[in-house]
């Protein structure tokens, strides 16, 4: 059950990156960084069955990143323009 949701994140890190590489996605906004949380969030259940510690760590630094991009990003919506 691990593996399968390892790689379902694996997917999900594809498919961000793919969508990113083609102009689908949009660095700017909060989307592509939520996926990036949410298979990296995936990858680290998968690490429940066979742990790695460097992949742990990569997976802990996506994580914080991912999660402050997507707070900065969400806090500009609502500043006000001056």
């Amino acid at each position: 059950m691990c593996r399968c949701v390892g790689l379902v994140g694996f997917i999900i890190y594809v498919s961000g990156f793919f969508a990113l590489s083609l102009g689908r996605l949009n660095s700017h906004r909060p989307a592509y960084f939520i996926m990036v949380l949410t298979a990296s969030s995936c990858v680290t259940v998968s690490l429940l069955a066979e742990f790695n510690l460097s992949a742990a760590l990569i997976q802990a630094f996506y994580i914080v990143i991912s999660s402050g991009a997507i707070i900065l990003r969400l806090g500009r919506r609502f500043v006000p323009a001056v």
